[in-house]
């Protein structure tokens, strides 16, 4: 079996497991996302203690972002609320990040192929802000929109073939 395919299988069924299980998807994944703030806070503390002597600005900025990472590490451990708030705030960032794309697509390109992406990177953009209007009101939505992904990636790599481009 190729390796592709593994993780695709792989996929599939992490994917089926958040669909049946999200507030144990939730849970799963908060706990994950804090334990990878945590490490990278202590990376960047490291960093600031064996660079003070070097670059002293250097040294307070990468101490000040560890100490931001960390906490956020700290206050991120089982707290699945807080997971979900940082998760809708990055759909509405990115929301308004590809509607914004979007106009300025449609005002500067000149082919009628750049305006259509344009529109298109409008209408995700709408979509991304409805991802994060739905999953203020119901947590449990990321694990439903992960689940779904995952199965639908897991399909993909599994039935892709690699050898064959795309034109």
């Amino acid at each position: 079996m190729e390796n592709k395919n593994l993780i695709g299988i792989l996929a599939i069924v992490l994917g089926l497991l958040l669909l049946v299980f999200p507030l144990l998807g939730e849970i799963v994944l908060s706990t994950f996302v804090s334990i990878v703030f945590l490490l990278i806070g202590i990376y960047f503390l490291g960093i600031s203690f064996g660079e003070f002597s070097k670059n002293k600005v250097s040294a307070i900025l990468n101490f000040i972002f560890g100490l931001i990472t960390l906490m956020l590490g700290l206050f991120l451990v089982g707290n699945v609320i807080l997971f979900d708030i940082l998760a809708s705030f990055y759909f509405f960032v990115f929301g308004f990040l590809y509607i914004f794309s979007g106009i300025l697509g449609i005002f500067s390109r000149i082919s009628v192929f750049g305006r259509a992406s344009s529109g298109i990177f409008i209408v995700l953009g709408i979509l991304t802000l409805i991802l994060g209007y739905l999953t203020l009101l119901n947590p449990l939505f990321i694990a439903i929109i992960l689940g779904i992904g995952l199965v639908i990636d897991g399909i993909a790599l599994i039935l892709f073939k690699g050898d064959t481009a795309i034109e």
